[in-house]
């Protein structure tokens, strides 16, 4: 029986979040020596990076094709433009819409493409069964795309979904609030709450609808086919769902980990140090990383294929200090964090001069006064190059009556310091088919698969 590509074109679920606190942080990195690499299946000429490609800021992976935006906030796609279905479609899915700028994230579905504008609306391409926006998708801050659905986060935590619901995966949860990250995978979507816990809904065949208790403390989620990814404060990954070839097996020892994202059946991890671990499926050498791949500072997956965002070394902020209000006699803590090697220099700054003895990635001002309100910046230094910081505004009030009003201010702060610690990048897969019974994949001889009854098409 011939299979329907699109059932194992999944998806850069590579955590679908860039909130504008967070996209921010893009500017203050140095996008010139960045160059993107690519491995795994090239059917459709979607590893082929093209040629001189650079000034690269962030990377998306789709069923297909690829996405790259670029520090002059253009987008540069490559790959397929079909749905490589019979009869074949033109979806135009790596040909971008004329004059498209001012972009902060994009990504890429199976046959879809999104964009994220700096005004927070969204522009879509591709995939014709997706372009009905939803009423209300202003304002947004992070966008992402599945196999046949798309999803968008507006500031105020509010989720929007649309396309296939095969599967209910645009139903989203009645009463679903505090959202600070999305993902979309092939037959489930998940989000991240402000509470650091997830939420995954669609088909839970395999159980990619229950996290395990042990998810906790989350940073950053990705979907892949049938499967989940969590990425903990601790550096550490959990998975659950699906495990055929093993994608939920994350490697013994794998710690330190900084981003995540999920193909159709394997999974990508990349690590402090700039190296990247994958595993699970390995059909088109998807799941080994060349190893010419080093000083990486953004991954991507889907379907079969990998992407990788490399530099020269130079530091790569990855979470910007935050802006915060405390009252008189409280502390103040500021933090970054920064990926591209463990030979860093830290000099924190206040109003552009240094502050003395402040040269860790931490910087704790205990029993901030009013005097201590302004703007913090963090210089960071390694052999190859330096970047420095956004600002982040520290507040000190002097007024601890007014507890409704300061309080709200915290609040805010807090919760701002919420999305930007989840905020990483996105993309996905493609169209789902009307529900009915499908085969499940597997793994027959090279590079090949078979179906297995009971499995929901796309």
């Amino acid at each position: 029986m011939k299979i329907n590509q699109q059932h194992q074109g999944l998806q850069n679920c590579y955590l679908a979040l860039f909130l504008r606190i967070g996209l921010a942080g893009l500017a203050a990195n140095s996008a010139a020596a960045t160059r993107v690499m690519a491995w795994g299946d090239n059917t459709y000429g979607q590893t082929n990076v093209p040629g001189g490609l650079t000034n690269v800021t962030m990377v998306a992976q789709g069923g297909m094709h690829g996405l790259a935006l670029k520090g002059d906030t253009t987008v540069t796609a490559w790959g397929y433009n079909y749905n490589a279905t019979t009869p074949l479609t033109y979806e135009g899915q790596a040909t971008p819409p004329p004059g498209l700028s001012n972009v902060v994230q994009v990504a890429a579905g199976y046959n879809s493409s999104l964009a994220l504008i700096n005004n927070g609306t969204v522009v879509f391409w591709g995939d014709t069964a997706e372009t009905n926006l939803p009423v209300g998708t202003t304002n947004m801050v992070a966008v992402a795309a599945g196999s046949g659905e798309s999803m968008a986060l507006r500031s105020d935590g509010v989720v929007f979904a649309w396309g296939s619901n095969s599967y209910g995966q645009t139903n989203v949860p009645n009463g679903l609030t505090n959202v600070i990250a999305i993902a979309s995978g092939g037959v489930e979507n998940a989000v991240l709450l402000s509470n650091r816990t997830v939420v995954v809904w669609g088909w839970n065949g395999y159980g990619q609808t229950n996290p395990p208790p042990f998810a906790t403390n989350v940073v950053a989620i990705a979907c892949g086919l049938y499967h989940v990814m969590a990425l903990r404060g601790d550096g550490t990954v959990v998975v659950w769902g699906y495990n055929g070839y093993g994608q939920t097996n994350v490697p013994a020892g794998l710690t330190n980990v900084v981003q995540i994202a999920a193909g159709a059946h394997h999974c990508l991890a990349l690590k402090r140090d700039g190296r990247v671990t994958a595993w699970g499926y390995n059909s088109s050498g998807q799941g080994t990383v060349p190893a010419a791949v080093s000083n990486v500072v953004a991954i991507s997956a889907s379907r079969y294929q990998s992407l990788a965002l490399v530099n020269d070394g130079t530091p790569w902020i990855l979470k910007q200090p935050q802006n915060q209000t405390v009252y008189s006699g409280m502390n103040g803590n500021l933090s970054v964090q920064a990926i591209g090697g463990t030979n860093f220099s830290f000099q924190w700054q206040f109003n552009g001069s240094n502050i003395s003895g402040a040269t860790n990635t931490a910087l704790t001002l205990t029993n901030a006064q009013t005097t201590n309100s302004g703007n913090y910046a963090v210089v960071i230094t390694s052999v190859f190059g330096s970047v420095t910081s956004i600002p982040a505004g520290l507040t000190v009030l002097d007024s601890p009556h007014h507890h409704h009003r300061i309080g709200d201010a915290v609040a805010r702060t807090t919760r701002d310091e919420n999305l930007a610690a989840a905020a990483q990048t996105t993309g996905a897969a493609g169209r789902a088919a009307p529900r009915r019974t499908r085969l499940r994949p597997v793994l027959q001889g090279r590079g090949r698969t078979a179906l297995r009854r009971g499995e929901p098409g796309l």
